[in-house]
């Protein structure tokens, strides 16, 4: 695999995208990923585009199923890279433990909305809850406000409605939360940790976990 330096490479300033390859070899939801990532493209100028097309062809050649694919673009680089899927049916049996980072989200800065390279606050977030016995890093903003985690959106259950933290509070709009939010009586609000007692149960989301049940966000533990 050849990667030609670049704004991308050197700097943080591609995108990519994360997706599940289902056991038939289907990239599920992949419209929705493409146009995200030309989205993020348009923003920042970058001319690499990825097709439908090309997507189908790499997983016709690698024979590609029940794993996690990635597409990477920058200014001269497309790359196609794939790994297992991590999580594991324990994990939705136990739900996860969230800890609250230190980190804050900062929502004056593109970088907050679309999903590129420049990942280093998401991913060392991750690290340290890890490092501390948690799943993963629940990222609030600089006033407070509950925003995402370290690689996932996240909802909370009160009696049939749900709630979600809305974008403008700093927050990636997964493509699973869209789906979400279509399919179920949703309402976006600026939620803070004080909040959490009202809720019944926590979930959070990504395109490749789908929903994880969440136990605790520190030391609160959630009824259901």
């Amino acid at each position: 695999m050849l990667i030609t330096r670049d704004a991308g490479y050197d700097f943080g300033l591609g995108l990519f995208e994360t997706m599940l390859i289902d056991d038939k070899g289907n990239p599920e939801f992949l419209e929705e990923h493409l146009l995200r990532l030309a989205s993020g493209c348009r923003y920042f100028d970058v001319a690499t585009t990825v097709s439908k097309e090309q997507v189908y062809e790499y997983i016709a050649t690698h024979q590609l199923k029940s794993c996690v694919l990635k597409l990477s673009v920058s200014s001269d680089n497309l790359l196609f890279s794939t790994r297992e899927i991590s999580y594991q049916p324990a994990d939705y049996q136990t739900g996860f433990r969230l800890t609250v980072s230190p980190i804050r989200k900062n929502p004056t800065s593109p970088f907050t909305y679309y999903k590129t390279s420049n990942y280093g606050d998401c991913l060392w977030a991750k690290r340290m809850a890890q490092r501390s016995g948690f799943d993963e890093a629940l990222l609030l903003n600089d006033k407070g406000e509950i925003c995402e985690g370290s690689m996932s959106n996240i909802f909370f259950r009160k009696g049939e409605t749900f709630y979600t933290p809305p974008v403008k509070s700093g927050l990636l709009a997964g493509v699973y939360r869209g789906y979400l939010i279509e399919q179920l009586d949703v309402i976006e609000k600026p939620l803070f940790l004080t909040d959490l007692p009202q809720f019944d149960s926590c979930f959070i989301t990504n395109s490749v976990m789908k929903k994880m049940p969440v136990r605790c966000i520190d030391d609160y533990f959630f009824k259901d």
